[in-house]
């Protein structure tokens, strides 16, 4: 098992092209605000127009993005909790979906 884990290792520290592209399933870090980013994108944007007053102008709304977020994972219910943390250890084991990636 250690051999797997130094070449695992050795991949997040080398996966990269020469022009510095990024292979898919590295150089990411999975974390709780990551799958709750992708899980709730639309809710934290709509969190965030309203705290900028009902702005649609993303000039406007952007500032107050990192409150929404907070807010919106404030709001998360325990089974939510429980769902995204099972969807870290999920990307963890097998890598970002490729939908995700994407966008």
């Amino acid at each position: 098992m250690l051999g797997v884990q130094r070449i695992f290792t050795w991949f997040g520290n080398h996966a990269a092209s020469e022009r510095g592209t990024r292979i898919p399933g590295f150089n990411f870090n999975v974390t709780f605000d990551t799958v709750l980013h992708s899980i709730k994108k639309a809710e934290i944007q709509e969190e965030a127009k309203r705290l900028a007053g009902g702005s649609e102008d993303s000039k406007k709304w952007l500032p107050h993005y990192q409150t929404a977020k907070k807010t919106v994972k404030e709001r998360l219910t325990d089974e939510e909790k429980e769902h995204i943390e099972a969807e870290v250890k999920a990307w963890e084991a097998g890598g970002v979906p490729r939908d995700i990636q994407g966008g």
